[in-house]
């Protein structure tokens, strides 16, 4: 058996040769490993190259090897979506997304997204040290800011081609998983988790129509995975 024919089994219930020994590796981790690399580079490389670059670094430990790339988690999660996925012109007609650096320092910078579309602006602001990043302002403020939620480009225009082209080239030397925030995960994303909680017992029927419309989306968007060739997908919640 190979990797993904050893992991398969042992998900599915199977008998596989041998125990399956896989290991999600810590960027800390992979930088020790491969020194004098930030994340920026390292993905480029595992995008370019996974076998000789991710995959081989697992297997050289005597693991099977599994590759995890990543949606967007608003706020939290930018640089791998932004390597391995495009949008075309006409899919950001009513969704201008700027990003700028409002604040440096030694170590870290500031980042602020400036939505605009027909009805108005959304924005959201998050602080990227070496190795993390976490929220300092979230998308979703006012009960009114869910409508322009509709403005948001259609996954089904997602251009996939590189990640396409990722799972070919990684073929069956390892497991290739993608991780998607789920219904839940993006709510508190878009709103902040101690808000989503008040807003539970103060606006329930508000948060029922936050959550279908990420449901609604968040379906297109598997829909649109499964066109690319990849083993499995994560749903991050």
């Amino acid at each position: 058996m190979n990797s993904v024919e050893r992991i398969t089994a042992a998900f599915t219930g199977q008998l596989p040769d041998r125990v399956p020994v896989a290991s999600w590796l810590s960027l800390p981790l992979i930088r020790r490993l491969v020194p004098d690399t930030g994340p920026s580079e390292l993905f480029d490389r595992w995008i370019e190259d996974p076998c000789g670059s991710i995959i081989a670094l697992q297997e050289n430990l005597g693991l099977d090897p599994i590759v995890i790339t990543f949606s967007e988690h608003t706020g939290e999660v930018h640089l791998w979506p932004e390597k391995i996925f495009r949008w075309p012109d006409e899919a950001l007609e009513t969704w201008r997304e700027e990003k700028q650096t409002i604040d440096r320092g030694p170590g870290f910078r500031v980042v602020r997204h400036v939505v605009t579309t027909p009805e108005g602006e959304l924005r959201w602001t998050y602080r990227v040290e070496d190795n993390s990043l976490w929220p300092l302002e979230y998308m979703l403020k006012a009960e009114s800011d869910l409508d322009l939620l509709q403005y948001r480009p259609d996954p089904q225009l997602l251009n996939i081609a590189r990640l396409k082209e990722m799972a070919l080239k990684v073929g069956d030397r390892g497991l290739f998983n993608h991780c998607i925030p789920g219904v839940w995960d993006q709510a508190t994303e878009l709103r902040g988790a101690t808000q989503v909680m008040m807003d539970l017992y103060e606006r329930p029927k508000w948060l029922k129509r936050l959550l279908a419309a990420i449901k609604g989306r968040l379906i297109c968007h598997v829909r649109r995975l499964g066109q690319t060739g990849i083993h499995a997908i994560v749903l991050d919640e």
